[in-house]
């Protein structure tokens, strides 16, 4: 079985190392998107020749829902129809139709708000950032505590091998 296989001291460190190096990215990462989410809400509001431009600026309109998904969001704002990744669990009731405030910035919904509703789109910075740093501290924790559990087991007796 996969679980009863150990590995050696050298492959174990190597594993750690490499669980460690990935958690690190990743937590460099979780920092940029941080730093793009403070820039978000840093961002001048747009003049009105701006909202839908890619200038980074942000602005808040009133829109409607037309439809929405556990992965699919879609949306009129100010007359134009924007489909939107989103990732919602649970149960989703039936919102066209349901007036909603949606943030733009440089042009493109990052957020919506409304009756029973707060979501931000699939590729908002504060829901990658949010990722990254799970995905890293998972590694940095899964990475110390699974090698430092096989090298007690390697270096204390349970792993010493029979030689025939």
């Amino acid at each position: 079985m996969w679980w009863a296989a150990r590995l050696s001291v050298r492959s174990t460190l190597v594993v750690m190392a490499g669980c460690w190096v990935a958690g690190a990215v990743l937590l460099v990462l979780a920092g940029r998107s941080s730093a793009a989410q403070e820039r978000i809400q840093a961002a001048p509001f747009c003049t009105a020749g701006q909202v839908f431009t890619a200038t980074a600026c942000q602005f808040t309109l009133d829109g409607t829902m037309t439809d929405l998904t556990s992965d699919r969001a879609e949306l009129d704002v100010d007359g134009r129809h924007f489909a939107v990744d989103v990732m919602i669990s649970g149960t989703i009731s039936e919102v066209a139709g349901t007036a909603v405030k949606v943030t733009l910035y440089r042009g493109k919904p990052v957020h919506v708000e409304g009756a029973g509703l707060s979501f931000d789109v699939e590729d908002a910075p504060s829901n990658s950032a949010m990722r990254y740093h799970n995905t890293g501290m998972f590694l940095l924790l899964a990475g110390t505590i699974g090698g430092c559990a096989n090298l007690v087991i390697e270096i204390f007796g349970h792993g010493r091998r029979r030689v025939a």
